[in-house]
């Protein structure tokens, strides 16, 4: 073969090598065999808190709920630090429109899942909503 040919077909290879998108970085054996055990043997109630970055917006109060009241609203956080939207759980209130701010919240936040072994891990994230009082 032609050394030009070979040549170029290399800085061909070399380009379309570097011009992919890389995905996400690979799981090293150690945080993978956590994160197996974890899924396996630990119940959603015993997972560690995630921690939440900044200082995003809250869901809105929602209109139900009285002085004093208040409502909860759980999810579970992703070893990557995003929220699994499909696993958001409110209780204490069954406004639609609060459920949909609760989950474009835990959409819209990032946060800081729990480690073990330097291993971040699928955690859960808890936050209560409470009413404000009035006065008379």
């Amino acid at each position: 073969m032609n050394k030009q040919f070979l040549i170029a077909i290399s800085a061909l290879s070399i380009a379309a090598c570097a011009s992919r998108t890389r995905g996400p970085a690979l799981v090293t054996e150690p945080c993978a065999a956590l994160a197996d055990s974890v899924s396996k043997y630990v119940s959603v109630d015993a997972l560690p808190l995630a921690h939440i970055v900044g200082n995003p917006s809250l869901p809105r109060i929602p209109a139900v709920l009285g002085p004093g009241d208040s409502a909860y609203v759980e999810f579970l956080v992703r070893p990557d630090g995003l929220a699994d939207t499909s696993t958001v759980l409110v209780s204490g209130a069954s406004d639609p429109q609060f459920l949909r701010s609760a989950v474009a919240f835990a959409a819209d936040s990032r946060f800081i899942p729990a480690q073990a072994q330097g291993c971040p891990m699928m955690s859960k994230y808890n936050l209560v909503v409470k009413s404000r009082a009035t006065t008379r």
